[in-house]
Formats: structure tokens, C-alpha cells, sequence
């Protein structure tokens, strides 16, 4: 036991390799207050003009991909039509300055339904559609990719069976969002550049605290996990903090370089050992570059997922369940 605690720590202490499969990543954190300046205080031109802003102050003529983080676009994007979007054309300007580059933002987005379900609203024209939690990478080519949130946060994401309970959505605790039920979509989806080699695994805030399902971004090839959040509402308290050790599980499992863009902090790198390699101040207004690695490797747990823990609970059932049984029976001999 001890020459296995010895090893692990040794493995966390080891200062990663940058190999030649590696891009420069700009990560931005606005540092935009989800209370007062979010949906109030700042406009979203000027929100996303911030964002750009900051990323343009750090750009390269090397930097491969911008990541800012979760809602960033809080005006939502039809997703049939994105480049009818106000923030397409500055987002396009952008990228045109720095060529080849591609920028991974979050949104609200809008997706038309022909059948609504029982958390659909109803537009203006009669028509209905679902809100989505989105991250959308904006490619050097002009397309756009939307990959929608698909593990929610009970409460201020989703309510319980909705469709039974939609009343229940007044209830929605507000945590400096659009409050309601959000629409997933049905499985894990990577992003491409044809540019480069990454494949992003597009990993957006609460999905990171799910193992088992960032593995399935690893099981699609994903060779890097970016994660967009905000963790404003957490202010101070111990709960950025904890979200950010999420992030580090991830690594470790995954055997992946994670990028985090968070909006109030903390961003940072984290190597496949779990260690931050880099990190902003939480609350500060601020952006870096690093050259991130793309890892090909594929862990056991990733591509297994909980399988190892779902049996220990069973054996741990099993086992206590005959000590049970073995306790009464001596009981009876008595």
C-alpha cells in the first residue's frame, strides 16, 4: 500500500511533457457579475465586445482556439440560423484578424419544435420551441457547431418530471440565468476543426461533475476537455472551489489536458495528473495563452465509465447481506 501511495504521489508531483501534438489556447474570464451586470448592468453587445476585447489583448499569431465561458451570449441564438445572430458578424470580424483560429463561446439558444412537449413555449406567432444551455464553436471557415448542455441543474435548469409539473417552474431558483426547463440532446458531441487535429469535448458547467458522462466525449475521440462555466453566483463561498476540483477529476480520469474558462474565475489548465498548471485570481478581469497538449490516451475508466464502482456497491450489498444472514442464524443457535 505504501509503494502505491508513493507511486500516485509521485505521478501528481511529475511536471507534464508538452509534446510537438500541442495548440495555443487563449483562455478568456470576463469577470462579469451574473446579478448585477449580467442581465442588467452591461448590454450583450457590450458584454461580447468585452470578451473579444480581452481575448484580442493576449492573441498570437499562434493561438489556435479562444474559450470563453458558459451564457457568455446571453441574447439566444436560433439555432437553424445563427449567422442571422447580432453577435455572427463581430464574432466573424474577429476571426478574420486572427486566421485559423476558432472561438468556443456559451449561449442561450432557441431550436424550433414541430410537436411541442410538456416544457415547450409558445412564440409570438403560435409557433413553439425549446430553450438550450449551448456551447457554440465558431469555426475559421464561418460555420457554426452547437453542441446543447445535457446534464441540468435541478432547480434553476429543470424541474422533475416537467411535463406533470411545469407549474413548478415559477418555483425555478433564479441563479442569475433564464430560469426554466432546458431541452438536451441525446448523447455527447465533439468538436472538429478541420484546421488542426483537437477534438473539444465541449463540457458545460454541472456537466463536469459527471465522470461517467465526460467519458462518453472521450469515447467519441475527444483529445482535450474544454469546460465553460460560470460560477459567479457562488460569490465567495467555498463552491467555485469545489467545482473546480471536478475539474481536475476529470483530468485524472480521463488522461486528458482540461481548459477551463470560468466567468468570474477560477480558469486555468489542468495536466492529465490533476495538477493546475495555470490559473487566474478568482474575481479578477483577465485572459492568458497556453500550449495545451492534445492526448490520444484512453483510460480504462473512460472508456469503461462507473462499471468498477457500480460492482463494489453490489459486493459491498452482497458481503454486508451475508453477514447479516450469519448473524441471525448464530442468533437462532443461541
Amino acid at each position: 500500500l505504501l509503494s502505491i501511495g508513493l507511486f500516485s504521489f509521485s505521478l501528481l508531483k511529475a511536471e507534464p511533457k508538452t509534446d510537438e501534438n500541442s495548440l495555443e489556447f487563449a483562455v478568456i474570464q470576463p469577470n462579469i457579475d451574473p446579478f448585477a451586470e449580467k442581465f442588467s448592468g452591461l448590454s450583450p453587445a457590450d458584454q461580447l465586445d468585452l470578451i473579444l476585447r480581452l481575448a484580442d489583448s493576449v492573441a498570437t499569431p499562434a493561438t489556435k482556439y479562444f474559450i470563453a465561458p458558459e451564457t457568455s451570449i446571453i441574447y439566444p441564438i436560433w439555432v437553424h440560423e445563427p449567422e442571422k445572430h447580432p453577435a455572427y458578424e463581430p464574432i466573424r470580424q474577429f476571426l478574420a484578424k486572427h486566421p485559423g483560429a476558432s472561438l468556443l463561446i456559451g449561449a442561450y439558444t432557441y431550436s424550433k419544435v414541430a410537436e411541442p412537449t410538456g416544457i415547450s413555449l409558445q412564440d409570438t406567432d403560435g409557433s413553439w420551441y425549446n430553450i438550450h444551455n449551448s456551447a457554440l464553436i465558431y469555426l475559421p471557415n464561418g460555420k457554426v457547431e452547437i453542441y446543447h448542455k445535457s446534464k441540468l441543474l435541478i432547480g434553476p435548469e429543470t424541474i422533475p418530471w416537467a411535463g406533470l409539473l411545469k407549474y413548478l417552474q415559477v418555483f425555478s431558483i433564479n441563479l442569475g440565468g433564464i430560469v426554466g426547463s432546458y431541452t438536451t440532446q441525446p448523447e455527447a458531441e465533439v468538436f472538429a476543426c478541420p484546421e488542426n487535429d483537437a477534438r473539444l469535448a465541449p463540457i458545460i458547467c454541472y456537466e463536469s461533475v459527471f465522470g461517467e458522462y465526460t467519458g462518453e466525449f472521450v469515447r467519441k475521440n475527444a483529445n482535450l476537455l474544454a469546460i465553460i462555466t460560470n460560477d459567479g453566483w457562488w460569490g465567495t463561498s467555498e463552491g467555485y472551489l469545489q467545482h473546480l476540483r471536478f475539474s481536475q477529476l476529470r483530468a485524472i480520469e480521463t488522461g486528458k489536458w482540461v481548459v477551463r474558462s470560468a466567468n468570474t474565475g477560477v480558469s486555468c489548465i489542468i495536466s492529465p495528473s490533476g495538477k493546475i498548471i495555470k490559473q487566474t485570481q478568482y474575481g479578477v478581469r483577465t485572459a492568458f495563452t497556453y500550449q495545451v497538449p492534445l492526448s490520444e490516451t484512453k483510460t480504462y475508466y473512460s472508456q469503461t465509465g462507473d462499471y468498477i464502482g457500480r460492482l463494489a456497491a453490489l459486493l459491498t450489498f452482497l458481503i454486508g447481506f451475508y453477514v447479516l444472514v450469519q448473524q441471525v442464524i448464530a442468533n437462532k443457535k443461541v
